[in-house]
């Protein structure tokens, strides 16, 4: 607009078509909108290459918060373990159905026996130690011993060198 403004006011009404600006504003904005919708398209393409490269164990993740983003991000980066993370679990109502690294959020404890018979899961890892104190946690165990999955938890230490 301002440029349109300075446009307009040096080379007087007359000498420039409005069309120009409107064509200039139109292009502007598909650009604008094609360079930012190409990081999600790359993403998700990126994504979907690296689970469809891991044909291994489908798992899990229970904990879908910051613990959970960097125990996704380790099983991508690191393909030591074949282990296929296939979704989230996760307590909170707010995150369910959301994307996080290209890996749905699938449900809560109260849904687990069906997500776990749907995507044919066989292993379950936990984000943080604070899922062990919950309440949810022996619920959890229960299902997971009567469907024959396994629980492993995740951990990050720092460890004293002397």
């Amino acid at each position: 607009l301002i440029t349109a403004g300075v446009m307009l006011w040096v080379y007087r009404p007359l000498t420039i078509s409005l069309r120009i600006f409107i064509i200039f504003a139109i292009l502007e904005f598909l650009g604008l909108v094609l360079s930012r919708s190409s990081f999600t398209i790359l993403d998700k393409i990126y994504s979907q290459q690296i689970r469809d490269s891991q044909n291994d164990t489908p798992i899990l993740i229970y904990g879908a918060g910051d613990n959970g983003v960097a125990l996704l991000q380790w099983l991508l980066q690191n393909n030591l373990n074949d282990l296929n993370p296939v979704g989230f679990l996760d307590d909170d109502p707010f995150k369910l159905g959301r994307d996080i690294l290209g890996i749905h959020v699938l449900g809560n404890i109260a849904n687990l026996s069906e997500v776990i018979e749907k995507n044919d899961v066989d292993g379950i890892l936990l984000s943080s130690d604070n899922i062990l104190g919950s309440k949810n946690f022996q619920t959890l165990k229960d299902l997971c011993n009567q469907k024959g999955i396994w629980i492993k938890k995740f951990s990050i230490e720092l460890t004293s060198i002397e």
